[in-house]
């Protein structure tokens, strides 16, 4: 940003030095079209005046004639000088070239004014525009007293046709009369050579047009450039601005993906914990209902220990009482004891009976677990599968904004190219016009020498 700022500094101090030397060249071209101003305004009172000479001239072709006679031909040629007297005297009573010039210079300033001197494209193109109108208008100008100057040159020959034939026919008979013919040629050769001197300013007021046309086209282009590298610094600045969003927008993507992962971890190791303490209780469950059973089983034995200690001593105590019947009391002991080995053999198959059913619940309770953990991994994997989508989609977003920055970027390029070739375009066609005007000013020479030749 340092060196950028340095750049813009360099730039901005060049950018001041060309506006100063703007204004100057500004102020130096008002001054210019003031006095083309007057000049062309002035030209146009002069038209009906010089068509109504050139009448008069082809008039006093018709009348002269070699065989006049010495007088007749002098009073015609001092009409001839007389009408180009009138030509010329009009053309100075109505040509004012510092009225023109302030005419001009006041037009000029009324525009600078509507711009509040704030010269832009805009104002340079409006003032190219009239500058180029008042070169027609003195184009057509440099028509019209061409036009006149040659019927004047036909009013010059005449007289010099005349005094040639004065000299040659009378010699110095009268020499009051050939001073006088050779004052009136010498008056015509002069006033000839003002209208040349006319023609020749109003085409170099038309050159030095052209040649302010070409600074303020040097100016303009000079605005031009100025108004790209705006452009240029204003699109590298939307251009970073750009880049600065999406990196935050990822920063903020990532730093979103970390926290989800985050919570997905603590959410598995939660998910862990929470099943490992439930194995854990259903161990603990299972642990004290086998230790509750094992209990439940001694007691079962303590009790059949005592009822067996209590039978033997009420065995005892009959046996004591009844002897005689001590067979008898054998016989039912044994059969007690058969019935007692019966018991604990039911009683043997009851407990296999509840080991098995205890067995088939653990298998089953392990099944279903193993269905669950199953279960629990589909899902995970669809979980991810998710999530692999996500991260596709979010890539085919990106590159999709890549790729419309890549064709905004292309867009801009044409653009660019476009507005060149058209400047290009635009530059042909003014060098062009002006190879067109400087044919035009090499035919209007020529035409110039073939008819002082």
């Amino acid at each position: 940003y340092i060196e950028i700022n340095k750049e813009n500094n360099s730039y901005i101090i060049k950018l001041k030095e060309k506006a100063n030397n703007l204004k100057e060249n500004f102020s130096k071209l008002l001054q210019n079209i003031k006095r083309n101003e007057t000049e062309l305004y002035n030209i146009n009172n002069i038209k009906d005046d010089i068509m109504n000479t050139g009448k008069s001239v082809n008039n006093i072709k018709q009348k002269f004639s070699s065989n006049l006679p010495l007088k007749e031909k002098l009073f015609q040629m001092e009409e001839m000088l007389l009408n180009i007297n009138n030509i010329m005297n009009e053309t100075k009573r109505i040509s004012n070239t510092d009225a023109y010039t302030n005419i001009t210079l006041q037009d000029i300033e009324n525009n600078k004014n509507k711009e509040n001197n704030n010269m832009n494209i805009e104002t340079i193109d409006k003032l190219i525009d009239h500058i180029k109108i008042h070169n027609e208008k003195i184009q057509a100008e440099i028509l019209i007293i061409d036009d006149a100057k040659r019927k004047v040159k036909e009013i010059t020959d005449n007289i010099n046709k005349a005094f040639n034939e004065i000299t040659e026919n009378y010699n110095n008979e009268n020499n009051g009369v050939i001073k006088s013919a050779k004052n009136i040629v010498d008056k015509a050769t002069y006033l000839n050579n003002e209208l040349d001197k006319f023609l020749l300013k109003l085409n170099e007021l038309l050159s030095h047009n052209n040649n302010d046309i070409k600074d303020l086209g040097d100016e303009k282009l000079i605005l031009k450039e100025e108004e790209e590298r705006k452009e240029r610094e204003r699109l590298e600045k939307a251009k970073q601005e750009e880049e600065r969003k999406e990196r935050e927008r990822i920063e903020k993507e990532k730093q979103e993906k970390e926290r989800l992962e985050r919570e997905k971890q603590e959410q598995l190791k939660k998910e862990a914990l929470k099943k490992q303490e439930q194995e854990r209780q259903e161990q603990q469950q299972k642990e004290e209902a086998l230790k509750r059973q094992e209990q439940e089983r001694l007691q079962k034995e303590e009790e059949l220990k005592r009822q067996e200690q209590e039978r033997l001593e009420r065995e005892k105590q009959e046996q004591l009482q009844k002897e005689e019947e001590l067979k008898r009391q054998e016989q039912e002991r044994l059969q007690k004891e058969e019935a007692l080995k019966r018991q604990e053999q039911e009683r043997l198959q009851k407990e296999e009976e509840l080991k098995r059913q205890e067995q088939e619940r653990l298998e089953r309770e392990k099944q279903e677990q193993l269905q669950k953990e199953e279960e629990l991994k589909r899902q995970e994997q669809e979980r991810l599968q998710k999530e692999e989508a996500l991260k596709r989609q979010e890539q085919e977003r990106l590159q999709k904004e890549e790729e419309l920055k890549r064709q905004e970027q292309e867009r801009l390029e044409r653009e660019k190219q476009e507005q060149l070739q058209k400047e290009e375009e635009l530059k042909r066609q003014e060098q062009e016009r002006l190879q067109k005007e400087e044919a035009l000013k090499r035919q209007e020479q020529e035409r110039l020498q073939k008819e002082e030749e």
